[in-house]
């Protein structure tokens, strides 16, 4: 049986096998299960040549039979389990499914092989943080641009002291952002390294939001609940991006620039830095579209209806062949009018007349992508 590629792991798969390093493994701890029996528990993230993340659980005999098998930067072939939707709470990865490994659960290490990376970064610009879900996942290339002394809190679901240092995270796109560190983690973070405002590389940190009552502004902020979510040594996990990030930190710091601070409400709540946007209702939308003389943004959330995929000769018509300097129509001959050469097309999909709407009316719009 070959390799299934991590990313096409999903319920429908019965019978797969796949071939990963381990990227992170949780300590051993101690459950209840719904008949009150205790138990052993530990979590694993796997990855594989292709760059696709998923977690995986061990419970009970499984846990205690394979977590000193289970090495972090070894590389396993394993076969066998339960594939079910992922709780994004307590992972650090972003795939929709996470495996729970059985009895039948089948690993065997293999010989460590290079085409695996040991840890794989996907960095996301803080300006584009404000477009993200709440509580996606994201890795950051970030310096620190000031940091709080690590205080404690009473948690109000269990009355548990924890502490917690937050920390201002600022990147090349100009905006920053703050970071809460929370229990271990608070402590662990030196503060003669944040002394130091070093770049440093965040793998799945969770995105958190604030809205005040009222407001059309949000504040986004990230929380960092494990050590291992920091890499210090940037500069080696990452040689390219660390070397860009690091001559802009330094110029950066030396022009007294200011950035667009996310957890001060920079961004509307509709997800983009920039303008706000109005929220308004479907119905509103219709009697201001009306009145509209320049450029204005809307917010509106409601349920696609109908979608015309199809032009008045019945034909489908989805898709059309673009310049891509001017993103006008191309025809068959491959010259754009607008620019007055010949290129090579991209095609873009436009879908024309869908109907979108909610309680109070609908409207027909254009999509385009």
């Amino acid at each position: 049986m070959s390799h299934l590629p991590i990313r096409e792991l999903s319920p429908y798969h019965r019978n797969w096998k796949i071939q990963a390093r381990v990227t992170n493994k949780s300590p051993m701890r101690d459950y209840a299960s719904k008949n009150s029996n205790p138990g052993k528990v530990f979590s694993i993230e796997l990855l594989d040549k292709d760059g696709g993340e998923i977690r995986g659980t061990f419970f009970g005999n499984e846990a205690v039979k394979f977590h000193d098998m289970i090495q972090i930067g070894k590389v396993f072939e394993i076969s066998k389990g339960n594939i079910k939707v992922a709780n994004k709470k307590y992972t650090n990865v972003n795939h929709n499914y996470e495996i729970t490994f059985s009895q039948a659960t089948e690993i065997k290490e293999v010989s460590n092989s290079p085409e695996i990376e040991h840890i794989k970064y996907r960095f996301v610009k803080l300006r584009e943080v404000a477009n993200k879900p709440l509580f996606n996942k994201v890795d950051l290339l970030v310096a620190v641009k000031d940091f709080k002394a690590p205080r404690t809190i009473v948690t109000k679901a269990d009355n548990r002291e924890v502490m917690l240092r937050e920390i201002t995270v600022v990147d090349s796109s100009e905006f920053s952002m703050d970071l809460t560190l929370w229990g271990e983690t608070a402590e662990q973070l030196k503060e003669e390294t944040l002394l130091g405002k070093p770049i440093l590389a965040f793998k799945g940190i969770t995105l958190r939001e604030q809205k005040p009552e009222g407001s059309d502004k949000a504040s986004r902020s990230g929380a960092v609940n494990k050590f291992d979510q920091i890499n210090v040594n940037a500069q080696e996990a990452v040689p390219a991006e660390f070397k860009e990030m690091s001559e802009w930190w330094m110029t950066f710091q030396a022009s007294g620039r200011s950035t667009t601070d996310l957890s001060e409400g920079g961004y509307s709540r509709s997800g983009n830095a920039g303008p706000s946007r109005k929220e308004i209702s479907f119905e509103d939308l219709e009697a201001e579209a009306e009145e509209v003389t320049t450029d204005v943004y809307y917010s509106c959330v409601g349920r696609v209806k109908i979608i015309r995929a199809t032009n008045r000769d019945g034909n489908l018509s989805v898709m059309y062949e673009a310049c891509p300097k001017c993103n006008r129509k191309v025809p068959d001959d491959q010259f754009c009018l607008a620019c007055n050469e010949k290129v090579e097309p991209n095609p873009r999909y436009l879908i024309q007349s869908v109907l979108i709407g909610d309680y109070s009316g609908a409207s027909w719009l254009n999509v385009i992508s």
